[in-house]
């Protein structure tokens, strides 16, 4: 029994996560998959993805407290606290995120910062666990000023990192 809570739990971050990637990468359809075919996102109590979906101007905010679309130049979503509780055949889940967005206003730029919390209740699905129905909440949000700028040239990588260190792994061995 064990064994399969863990797979169930693996399957379950593994659906937030495809999400947050769609949503992340712009990717409209990958973030669908994270749904069954009749599942259904709310967003303060407004059907905006599934069967009957409001449809949204692309001039208006993706959800509250945000800009319109147009003004997000990058964001980032990261999943924290899951909680999973089995309900019947279903599972309710509570996951926790916390949603990083750079924002342009007309001559300035700033980041807003959000916790965001989802409420799900999730099915097996053609070998998956997805979402049947979602409830999107905000439980904070903090305006940052963009206060420090790095050309990407500038920007220490991971390759040069690996790099140096093997050159000086090589040089030592000698």
């Amino acid at each position: 029994m064990v064994m399969d809570d863990i797979a169930a739990e693996y399957r379950i971050r593994a659906t937030l996560l495809k999400y947050i990637r769609g949503i992340d990468r712009g990717d409209h359809q990958l973030r669908l998959t994270a749904f069954t075919p009749a599942g259904k996102m709310f967003i303060d109590g407004v059907q905006v993805i599934g069967p009957g979906a409001v449809e949204r101007a692309a001039d208006t905010p993706p959800a509250p407290g945000l800009p319109p679309r147009q003004n997000i130049i990058a964001m980032s979503h990261h999943l924290h606290q899951v909680d999973i509780r089995p309900v019947g055949e279903k599972y309710a889940v509570e996951s926790d995120t916390t949603s990083y967005l750079v924002i342009k206003e007309n001559d300035r730029q700033f980041m807003l910062v959000r916790g965001v919390r989802y409420h799900d209740l999730m099915s097996q699905y053609s070998g998956e666990i997805l979402i049947d129905e979602r409830q999107h909440h905000i439980d904070w949000m903090f305006k940052a000023p963009e206060l420090l700028s790095i050309p990407a040239n500038m920007r220490h990588t991971f390759a040069e990192f690996v790099s140096r260190n093997l050159r000086q792994n090589d040089a030592g061995e000698r």
